[in-house]
């Protein structure tokens, strides 16, 4: 009788290591991947939140009429974060100025409205802006 030898057709142990290898790696750069999306997912919803509180100053600001000068300043606490805000409005010189608005309007006084927003734990502040208010 004729044996013949019966040749499996299967991985090597040096094939499966090197595979594994591999997706693992790919796996890596996947959660990688995940974890700056939560990041930057974090980062949008403090910035919408940021707005929210600016958008509710500037409603505030809006209802107090004129705005008087000086510079003021506080500390709002919305979903667990606490955001300070600051505002300096300051008077600007009469007709004939470079940053009055060339209307024609006479008589009017402008001030000049200066607003930053900031996260508690952020090194700088955010400025919302600054315009002239009549």
């Amino acid at each position: 009788m004729n044996r013949r030898r019966i040749r499996w057709k299967a991985f090597t142990f040096l094939e499966v290591l090197i595979a594994l290898a591999i997706a693992s790696i790919a796996l890596l750069g996947l959660l990688r991947l995940h974890l700056l999306s939560l990041a930057t997912a974090d980062a949008a919803q403090a910035t919408t939140q940021a707005v929210f509180v600016a958008q509710a100053r500037i409603a505030e600001a809006s209802t107090e009429g004129f705005p008087r000068q000086g510079t003021t300043s506080g500390t709002v606490e919305r979903n667990g974060q606490l955001y300070t805000w600051k505002t300096e409005v300051r008077g600007i010189a009469g007709p004939g100025s470079s940053r009055l608005p060339q209307d024609g309007l006479r008589g009017f006084h402008y001030r000049y409205v200066d607003a930053g927003l900031g996260r508690e734990d952020d090194d700088h502040d955010n400025v919302c802006g600054g315009h002239p208010n009549p």
